[in-house]
């Protein structure tokens, strides 16, 4: 028995060794509801926010409404709950873990902290810049919820851009394989010296081409290039530049592509507020052959825009060749109602998942119509759903969000705008095997249209196949040659 009291205590001081060394900026939940922003307010009973189950643990907020509980009175009603909860005290500015008190405001006028709650906090950093982590309990009764941010919400599948001081929209980069019509959502810069050209194996016979390219490897599949000629001298440049991309907050951005070739290829990334660019990733000075995988990370806080640029180099047969470039899941933020395409078995193909209240799930294909596909499909930047019949079932612990959805007009600009059951709801007969999955086609023609009328000086005007007006700013870009 004495033996067992031993082993009992000994393993009882080893878990709290552990828990009081493992570090809370590595190890803690994220909390990702826009909602909470003190600019939200209580407009849906079914909305309302209570942290009475949330597990006491460090967690970090991660909407783009804002990652840090206020440090002033929050007023009832606000951050989406009856009783919000702001923090008394400042942020730490070093890296200890420091007492705070969490503040339930329930109108009293003389007392804005009328229900205290212990918390904790500390301050963590990573590549893209500075973040907190609280140590947060539950409440003690509903609705009461900690407030996060104070930008304004912004409708399902949009970001609020501080800069800009307006909503933006974030979705996936289409990926772009180069077998369709021009460049996907990538534009051609016209302050460089040549143009990216597409071509296909076909017409490789006696050149530096390339007799296959890599999406299909076949003579018939295309890809893009730019190579030596009598016109085209060493040094000059062809750059393609990205649509904007705002990033998750937790996942990596990470832009793919295959290429080979003697000249130099070079990734930038260019933020959305500005002109200036920074080099992320050039090739190495050396032929590559055969095509070859890269992935390149983007670490950047604020939204910006990929630049592939190609430039020959000093022998008369030099080529640049790319194929397949597509961005990772972590090159869009997750918010509520934005989609994605998940296991498909090539580009624009998948399983369907909705993003709501933290996390992604499925949606039954109960009455599904070609009308709901093409309102994906749109929402994703392409023209139109195309019929398939491969299903990709999600894994059992993947919540399925919607059920009954109903499009009325492919001209609906999101699937949470269409007519569908209460997220969360769904009839008996709905299960994984029943997941929708849609094969997508073609880009939206105004993604190309738009490009290139432009009249107003804006930051980019690859930010117009968002579909916003940007507004006016001091920065005026380059012109840009429209792709065909």
């Amino acid at each position: 028995m004495d033996q067992l009291r031993v082993v009992r205590m000994i393993v009882l001081l080893f878990l709290s060794t552990v828990s009081s060394t493992t570090d809370p900026c590595q190890h803690h939940g994220v909390i990702n509801q826009a909602r909470r922003s003190s600019a939200a307010t209580v407009d849906d009973s079914d909305l309302v926010i209570c942290d009475i189950y949330l597990d006491k643990g460090w967690y970090r907020f991660t909407s783009y409404t804002g990652g840090e509980i206020p440090t002033s009175c929050v007023q009832p009603y606000q951050c989406s709950t009856e009783v919000p909860l702001w923090m008394d005290g400042t942020l730490p500015e070093g890296d200890d873990i420091v007492n705070r008190t969490a503040c339930g405001n329930l109108g009293d006028p003389s007392d804005c902290c009328t229900i205290p709650i212990d918390i904790r906090v500390k301050r963590c950093t990573e590549p893209s810049g500075v973040f907190y982590v609280y140590e947060l309990q539950p409440t003690y009764s509903c609705p009461m919820a900690y407030c996060a941010g104070s930008l304004p919400l912004c409708p399902d599948g949009e970001v609020y851009d501080d800069f800009h001081k307006h909503c933006i929209e974030t979705r996936p980069v289409v990926p772009c394989d180069f077998e369709g019509h021009g460049f996907c959502e990538w534009l051609q810069e016209r302050d460089d010296e040549l143009d990216w050209t597409k071509t296909t194996g076909h017409h490789s016979s006696g050149s530096v081409l390339p007799g296959l390219d890599h999406t299909l490897g076949t003579a018939t599949g295309s890809y893009a290039f730019i190579r030596s000629s009598a016109s085209n001298q060493p040094g000059y440049r062809a750059r393609l530049i990205s649509p904007v991309i705002v990033t998750s907050k937790t996942d990596t951005c990470n832009v793919n592509f295959y290429y080979q070739g003697s000249g130099t290829l070079r990734v930038y990334k260019k933020g959305y507020h500005g002109s200036r660019k920074s080099l992320v990733w050039r090739s190495p000075p050396i032929m590559v052959t055969a095509w070859t995988a890269t992935v390149v990370s983007l670490v950047h806080t604020n939204p910006f825009q990929v630049i592939i640029e190609g430039t020959l180099g000093s022998d008369g047969q030099s080529a640049v060749f790319l194929d397949d470039v597509s961005f990772s899941t972590g090159c869009s933020s997750e918010v509520d109602g934005a989609v994605r395409l998940v296991d498909g078995a090539r580009f624009g193909e998948g399983r369907v998942e909705v993003y709501y209240d933290h996390e992604w799930g499925t949606i039954c294909n109960r009455s599904w119509t070609q009308t709901n596909g093409d309102v994906i499909c749109s929402q994703l930047g392409y023209t139109s759903a195309v019929p398939t019949s491969r299903q990709y079932p999600a894994p059992s612990a993947t919540p399925i969000h919607l059920d009954e959805v109903s499009c009325s007009s492919a001209n609906v600009t999101k699937i949470s705008a269409c007519s569908h059951s209460r997220w969360g709801h769904y009839h008996p007969h709905c299960d994984h095997q029943r997941d929708v999955s849609v094969a997508c086609t073609g880009e939206h023609t105004s993604l190309t249209s738009l490009c290139c009328h432009l009249t107003l000086p804006l930051p980019s005007p690859i930010l117009m196949p968002q579909g916003r007006d940007y507004g006016s700013v001091q920065y005026q870009p380059p012109p840009l040659s429209p792709v065909i």
